[in-house]
């Protein structure tokens, strides 16, 4: 099977679904005899795409915004004609997902789509782009997706549940995994002595930042040396900088901005506890569609605090590799945080069951496997 992974999200690219695409590429083409990827073209990548194990193709125009999809359709027409692929596998499901459907009339294609959740959730129904989207996923042979969140999503949108199948996502478990705290970095945020609560996130609404700095508030009142160190830059910013003065915590909150996606298993390995409280938000379709960042903590050994909510339920094992909280609850964030802070023999207990599933089940390799066992049987 022959299979050009369609995508407009690739290194130098930063972001998930940029990772998701990046990873599955350098590992399905272990596994499949031609692995091809079509991806945006930028200034001085050649060197780089020269040092992958598989083709890569780069269209111009990923700058044009919405109009990418001309140039991008164009590559993807093109490639099809010549090569003659056994399926595309389209990894954001408004262009390659559309792309697959405009190939598909005039050729014989077969086309996977990959979906998250907020890309096929955020438009208004019976909008012109939910309809799009809806005809790209209806004719696609097969449809991948990362949580039960997102597969009962896509049900409910009248998609055949069984054309639908859940496939993990990964962290490079070489990259993420137990080390001793850097000394650096505990001299430089002064941790010596403190328990370390860690969020790294796009500051935005829904990762529920707010309410975390809202509990931290009440921890303190029972484990008076813990504080919390948030990674990330976004619009919530300034808010959460009001949010620390307001509740007297200028001392125990630490916003280290962003950090290069290579250290970050350096700021996992600083905490004792990870802690996301993800929840919805208040723009449609606005919600976690999985939640890498608790695998990444599993994998380096930490047990981890999730909302309840989204994909989020999937990513953490309720009770075995963390806890899954109401994320609208300060409270309730609080006392998961407590229950970890005050009990080493727990925190180690889930932080060692997080990394045996992340080995076992969340990683790049396996992901892959079950991918193409998926395109073989469904395709």
């Amino acid at each position: 099977m022959r299979i050009l992974l369609a995508t407009v999200d690739f290194p130098p690219i930063e972001g998930g679904i940029s990772s998701i695409s990046f990873h599955l590429a350098e590992n399905l083409h272990k596994l499949f005899p031609s692995v091809t990827v079509l991806a945006p073209g930028f200034t001085g990548m050649e060197k780089w795409d020269r040092q992958r194990k598989y083709k890569v193709i780069r269209f111009p125009g990923y700058r044009y915004g919405i109009l990418r999809f001309f140039p991008f359709s164009l590559y993807l027409i093109a490639l099809q004609m010549v090569k003659k692929y056994d399926v595309i596998l389209a990894m954001n499901v408004g262009y390659g997902g559309l792309g697959g459907r405009i190939l598909k009339a005039f050729f014989p294609t077969r086309y996977a789509v990959v979906t998250y959740a907020y890309e096929f959730l955020k438009y208004p129904v019976a909008s012109l782009p939910d309809c799009l989207v809806k005809i790209a996923l209806r004719n696609a042979e097969t449809i991948l997706t990362i949580s039960t969140f997102s597969k009962d999503e896509l049900a409910g949108m009248g998609l055949p549940r069984d054309k639908i199948f859940i496939f993990p996502l990964g962290v490079d478990i070489n990259i993420f995994r137990p080390e001793p705290a850097s000394q650096e970095l505990v001299d430089l945020f002064e941790l010596a002595g403190k328990k370390v609560i860690l969020t790294i996130a796009r500051l935005v609404e829904r990762k529920g930042v707010d309410k975390l700095i809202k509990a931290l508030s009440l921890v303190r009142e029972q484990v008076p040396e813990a504080v919390l160190l948030i990674v990330g830059r976004g619009p919530e910013e300034e808010r959460l900088h009001k949010l620390v003065r307001q509740y007297q915590l200028k001392d125990s909150v630490k916003f280290v901005g962003m950090v290069e996606h290579h250290l970050l298993p350096q700021y996992y390995n600083l905490c004792d506890v990870f802690c996301l409280p993800n929840r919805s938000g208040i723009r449609r379709g606005d919600v976690e569609g999985f939640g890498l960042v608790f695998l990444e903590a599993n994998a380096c050994g930490k047990p981890v605090v999730g909302g309840n909510s989204g994909g989020a339920r999937d990513a953490v094992e309720n009770g075995k590799t963390g806890f899954l909280v109401n994320p609208w609850r300060e409270e309730k964030i609080a006392e998961a945080l407590v229950k970890l802070l005050k009990d080493d023999a727990l925190r180690a207990k889930m932080g060692k069951e997080g990394r045996k599933r992340v080995e076992e089940i969340y990683n790049w390799a396996n992901s892959a496997r079950v991918v193409k066992r998926l395109l073989q049987e469904n395709v």
